[in-house]
Parts: structure tokens; sequence; C-alpha cells
């Protein structure tokens, strides 16, 4: 299952968001069953109340939940920009979120840096934090709507909510331009007068869907050529490298735990410690320090998958990473269950 997260300011976008699953959704799900696939898409509409979004508490809310969903998608990500910035929480609840994960990348060295919404937040932690994820990341900027057809209401709703806003907006976008290369893609809409609405997103639908089957086709083709065990070995070792690009510190505490891993008196290292202390990050370096000193590594992350849940799993990857390394042809269990049910042939001798 690949999910996707969806961000964008709220209340200007519910037309492209209904647009994706009602527009988007049936379609891409028929192309995923061709490649005996699922996909869904991460939308904080569903499952947390935004209707009081643009308060202290609603943002509280959302933060709480975003981060993680974006960690669950990850590198997947669908971007709508109109002429909002959204709403800016207090800088604390944003320096809070930031400092519960451990590998959040995004900046917040200065006052500055902590005046963000909560879309550009999703922005910065999802899409612009690491290099790796903006290949799996579509951005799409709506074009202005008419203003001049809309009523005070409707234009506090879509428009821009003050220059300080529109400049932050400009950033950000200049940003995605500059580190994309300008690959964000630019789409009109209609303004329903008499409904108070965006429409007309037919267009926009097309192009979303044909973006996603060229995206996930290219993963999903490779994906097939690959065993089982490969596409768990793959996964965990994204996971590592996830975690150790944001390890830096107790780097001499790693480095005693390599010299005890490399010490051939060593039998077995056992790393312990309290919830939130850091072991998966330190455990991630040390696959990947260790990777570089010419070590072979298996990463194995419990529960990663169905595929990764029991003791047989580890076995089963043990067993195919060795038949790797020693060239060995790969034996599946059905046939190793075939070659093994095989009566034996009696020899005589005289």
């Amino acid at each position: 299952m690949k999910s996707i997260f969806v961000s964008s300011t709220f209340r200007d976008m519910q037309a492209e968001r209904d647009m994706l699953n009602i527009l988007v959704m049936p379609d891409l799900a028929e192309f995923a069953k061709k490649y005996d696939e699922a996909v869904s898409f991460i939308d904080l509409r569903w499952g947390v109340d935004t209707s009081e979004l643009e308060t202290e508490d609603g943002s509280r809310k959302v933060l709480s939940v975003c981060l993680d969903e974006i960690d669950r998608a990850k590198p997947y990500m669908i971007i709508f920009l109109g002429e909002r910035y959204g709403w800016i929480p207090d800088k604390k609840l944003i320096e809070n979120a930031a400092g519960q994960k451990t590998d959040a990348q995004f900046a917040i060295s200065d006052l500055e840096n902590l005046e963000k919404s909560i879309t550009a937040l999703e922005i910065e932690y999802g899409a612009l934090s690491k290099k790796g994820q903006l290949d799996r990341c579509l951005f799409y900027y709506r074009d202005p709507l008419p203003s001049g057809e809309m009523t005070q209401g409707q234009r506090e709703a879509f428009c821009s909510e003050s220059q300080r806003h529109a400049v932050k907006l400009a950033a950000l976008k200049t940003r995605i331009d500059q580190a994309t290369g300008g690959r964000a893609k630019h789409y009109s809409a209609v303004w329903d007068t008499s409904k108070g609405e965006v429409s007309g997103l037919g267009l926009l639908a097309n192009k979303v869907l044909e973006d996603l089957e060229r995206l996930l086709a290219a993963e999903w083709g490779m994906e097939k050529t690959l065993s089982w065990q490969e596409r768990e070995r793959r996964d965990a070792w994204a996971i590592v490298h996830e975690k150790s690009g944001a390890f830096s510190a107790r780097a001499a505490e790693c480095e005693a735990y390599k010299d005890a891993i490399l010490n051939p008196e060593k039998k077995l290292f056992i790393q312990q410690g309290e919830s939130g202390s850091g072991k998966s990050t330190i455990l991630a370096q040390l696959a990947v320090t260790l990777q570089d000193a010419g070590c072979n590594i298996l990463p194995f992350i419990s529960s990663m998958s169905t595929m990764s849940s029991s003791a047989i799993d580890i076995i089963k990857q043990d067993v195919y990473y060795l038949e790797t390394l020693l060239g060995k042809t790969h034996i599946s269990a059905r046939m190793r269950k075939a070659m093994t049910s095989q009566p034996r042939t009696k020899t005589h001798s005289t």
C-alpha cells in the first residue's frame, strides 16, 4: 500500500482535495491493481477536526499528527498552493512539534524560521528537508482567482491573508522552484459565483492522475523484478539512511560501540535504553558506518511489514542474504519442499 500525503491550506483548497478522491482515486485504484498494489491519500480533513484550524487549539491538534502522517507516507506528497499562506501558529507550538522529531531537518534556528504556517511546515518537513524526497513530491500552483467576483467573506477565505503572508508564500514558492528546478505545475480553476466555490478542475485531475501513474509505475515496475527479501532489505536500508542522516550527537559513544562490534573477542552486542533515548538512531548510524568500513550488513526492522514480523522472517532473510553473498542459487520454500519430498533411490553395492 502506497500512502500519499496531501498538503495544502484548508479553507481555499477543499475543491482540490475533493477532486483527488472523486476524480483521481477511482482511476488510480484501477491502475494500481495492474501491479497488484493499492494506494491511498492521507487527507487530514479525515480524523482531525479542522473546522477550527486557525486557532491555537486547532493548530495544536493538527501539529500533533501531521508530522507522523508525513512520515507514514514518505516520500510521497501532493502539494497544492494558491494565494493563501495559511495559519501561522504560535512559535512555541512549532518548536515543540519539531523537537519531538529526532530526524527533523527543517531549520528552526531563529525566530523568523519559526514563523511558519502549518502548510509550510508540512512542505519543509516532507519535501524540502532532505535530498531524494523531491523526486516523489508533486507541486501544483493555482492561478489567482477573480477576487472582484467574490464577497468580502469569500476573499478572506480564498485570497492572501495579508501582505506579510503574501511575502512568505512567495518566498516558499521560490524555495520550492529552486529545489525542484521549476517542476511545479500551474493550473487554472473556475470561480463559481452562484455557489461561491472553486470548480472546473477536470484538467487538473487528468494532470495529477498522469503524474501519479508515471511516478508509481516506475517504482512498481522495478519492484516486480525484486524478491520479497530484496524489497525488505531495500526498505530497511531506506529507513536506516533516513535515521542516520539526522545523526549529529554522541559520536564518541557511537565510535566506542563500533570498536566493540569489531572486536574479534566479542560474540554479541546488545543496545539497550529507555524509549526515546535514540537507540534506533545510533544503530542506524552504526549500520552505515560499518558498511562503509567494508562489513556486510543486513538491517532488519521488526514489524516493518507483514514479511518482517517473526523470527522465521529473520532467518529467511539471513539465508537469502548469505546465498547472495556466496553466489549461491536462491531456493524458494516451494522448491525446497519439492526437493526434500522426492523419494530416495536406494543403491546396492556388491
